[in-house]
């Protein structure tokens, strides 16, 4: 249900500003709207609250960057389900307000700047001497005759390294076997052969175009003040040095993590509701007497509202007014616990204007309707429901949550109830497992539909499904255009087109002359009412046809054609589920056969193949029944472009304060 709103309008004493907005904020019932102020003298007299949001979103930033750090460094990491779900740091509202106060954004951001240098510091040593020690061992040969090579004043000395035979044809150059430069092999591993180069310093020149032309890499020697060995044992000590540096800083930023990382998120989550309040105050006015601020309140809870503002702030009042011309009020949804797990739909595709209607209770039961039938199996059903009730327990405080997994609780609930029907329990299993015949004749006794071998009447039955949802839907479309008066519009892009789709299809399964003639009728209205918003008749009529077809107007033949044919996929998911479990049963029986791991290899099977049938079935499930919902269903009535009813008080995406009372 969308809630109504009253535009209203709040005067008080300039000295009271801070405690109204206090108040406002504690109350959480108050949408703010920017003041529009239509005469000079209201221009003159009033001005603007300053915009305090850039120092908020610096402190923002700053803040951020502690709980990054925090995320980063902390002892306990998130496992696998949290993070692959948008947790919320949760907390009371003596926690956010004892975070707000011990935390220091600005020392905390310096301590953990310095400690995250440090530790990037530490691991580009350890990279460094072990790229100098490497650099070292390729050169171990050498002994201690390393360093007396890299000193040479007179002669010039390059390693460089070739690979295959096609890298050693620089051997034949002239500039080498005329003795320019001499060319040794000093060494040769699985993948490369490497070669001294030597030449006098006057030919430094010629040895460089040597190795331009023919592209040799360059293993420069290392500088060095003993033999390799020597060396090499240095940089081993250093690096012992460096690595236990980098594991006392790690643990000192563990701890700093583990003590900071819940206050820096209850401090990031209120500076990030302060910068939103800063961007609403911008909205609202003052002058050297009076304060003012403009927005909505529920229609419910107005004269409440004023009431407790009267009394809480003596001389502040709340009336109500008209609102700007064209402005929609922002839009808040109302559901009782049974319906609200299907708001998932709604939020996703977006919510709806505010003159329009509340899709989420005509959604929720065809939607769950469609996933059961796509999930297609019972046991998959009792598995989604055990999954779903185990995550609701577990995040039973991630309250954002809830509807998710009661969601798809209610989707397992339908598989259940729709796999039983079909007679599908891990496909045929129980009738291939020895012992299990009970079962089985009371698996075969609920099957009302096998779609494997009555696929055709699976097939009508979804089309079935797919007529039902039109007709729903643009009945929908009817109560919406009377709700706002629309008359005209319900009975010509609402009743004229289900009175097409219904002769259509009656004239379609009975030949009937007479459902045929009013079909007839039915197209001439539609031609003279499709085109009702042009101007003159040869407009209107040409409108009114291309409109048949789907080109323009409200919903078109091939339209509604094209959308009862997707409905096809509810049989061809369920179909495909099905045919998959079964074959993983068939496949289990043959493995049986197998001499000695024939029993482990079948539980493998039927355990391994039923959990991928299950995951695929349940992604394509939701995937396809939410397309039939967004695109079928809601492309009959839904108008979407509302704005979210965002109260002036804490809010935050990231954090969830549990007792925010009001004063």
């Amino acid at each position: 249900m969308i809630e109504q709103m009253t535009h209203v309008a709040i005067v008080g004493k300039a000295a009271d500003k801070e405690q109204i907005l206090d108040w406002l904020y504690r109350e959480k019932g108050f949408h703010p709207m920017p003041v529009q102020p239509e005469d000079e003298t209201f221009l003159k007299t009033f001005r603007e609250l300053p915009d305090q949001s850039p120092e908020m979103d610096a402190r923002l930033n700053r803040i951020n960057s502690v709980v990054s750090f925090c995320q980063e460094f902390q002892s306990n990491k998130p496992g696998f389900l949290d993070a692959m779900l948008p947790l919320k740091t949760v907390g009371t509202r003596a926690e956010l307000d004892s975070a707000v106060k011990e935390v220091d954004i600005d020392l905390l951001y310096d301590k953990t700047s310095e400690m995250r240098t440090a530790i990037e510091s530490s691991n580009e040593s350890i990279t460094r001497l072990k790229n100098e020690r490497e650099a070292i061992r390729q050169f171990s040969f050498l002994g201690d005759s390393l360093p007396r090579l890299t000193r040479l004043k007179n002669v010039l000395l390059e390693v460089v390294a070739v690979s295959g035979q096609g890298g050693k044809a620089f051997l034949l150059d002239d500039r080498i076997t005329r003795g320019d430069i001499i060319a040794e092999q000093i060494l040769a591993d699985q993948t490369h052969t490497y070669y001294a180069l030597v030449a006098p310093a006057s030919q430094a020149e010629l040895l460089k175009t040597l190795i331009d032309d023919h592209g040799l890499h360059v293993h420069p020697l290392p500088v060095v003040e003993k033999g390799a060995a020597e060396e090499i044992s240095r940089i081993d000590h250093l690096l012992v040095e460096a690595e236990c540096m980098l594991e006392s800083q790690r643990n000192e930023a563990n701890r700093f993590a583990d003590a900071w990382i819940k206050k820096a998120s209850l401090a990031a989550g209120y500076y990030e509701s302060e910068k939103n309040l800063a961007l609403a105050r911008t909205g609202m006015a003052e002058s050297d007497h009076l304060f003012t601020a403009r927005g909505y309140v529920k229609t419910d809870h107005e004269e409440l509202f004023r009431l407790r503002l009267e009394s809480k702030v003596p001389g502040a009042t709340v009336f109500e007014c008209a609102a700007p011309e064209g402005e929609e009020p922002p839009v808040s949804l109302k559901w009782n616990k049974w319906i609200s797990p299907a708001s998932l739909l709604v939020k996703m595709y977006g919510l709806p204007s505010y003159t329009s209607i509340d899709p989420t209770p005509y959604v929720a039961s065809i939607f769950f309707i469609f996933v059961g039938i796509c999930l297609g199996d019972a046991f998959y059903g009792v598995c989604l429901i055990a999954i779903m009730a185990f995550l609701k327990r577990k995040y039973r405080e991630q309250a954002h949550l809830q509807d998710f997994f009661q969601c798809f609780l209610y989707c397992g609930i339908s598989a259940v109830i729709f796999g039983s029907l079909t007679g599908s329990w891990m496909g045929d299993l129980s009738a291939r497992l020895p012992g299990m015949g009970w079962f089985d004749r009371i698996r075969t006794s609920m099957a009302m539909l096998d779609p494997i071998q009555d696929s055709q009447l699976a097939l009508y039955i979804a089309i079935g499904i797919g007529v039902f949802t039109q007709f729903y839907g643009m009945g929908l479309r009817v109560y919406r255009d009377l709700r706002r008066g629309d008359k005209m519009g319900a009975f010509s892009d609402g009743i004229l087109w289900m009175a097409f789709l219904f002769f259509a299809i009656v004239g379609g399964l009975t030949g009937s002359s007479f459902a045929w003639i009013l079909f007839v009728i039915t197209c001439v209205l539609l031609i003279f009412t499709q085109g009702r918003d042009q101007k003159g008749w040869i407009a209107r009529i040409l409108v009114g046809i291309v409109s048949i077809y789907g080109i323009m107007g409200a919903y078109g033949a091939s339209a509604i054609l094209g959308d009862l044919i997707s409905y096809a996929r509810l049989m061809a998911l369920g179909l495909t589920g099905a045919a998959l479990g079964s074959t993983f049963n068939m496949l289990a029986g043959l493995s049986t056969e197998i001499p000695a791991v024939g029993i482990i290899l079948a539980i493998f099977v039927v355990l391994g193949g039923h959990a991928m049938n299950f995951f695929l079935n349940l992604l394509g499930g939701f995937v396809h029944s939410a397309r039939l919902i967004m695109l079928e269903f809601f492309g009959r009535f839904y108008e979407a472009g509302g704005s979210q009813y965002k109260p002036y008080g804490f809010n935050s995406e990231n954090v969830d304060v549990k007792d925010v009372k009001r004063a």
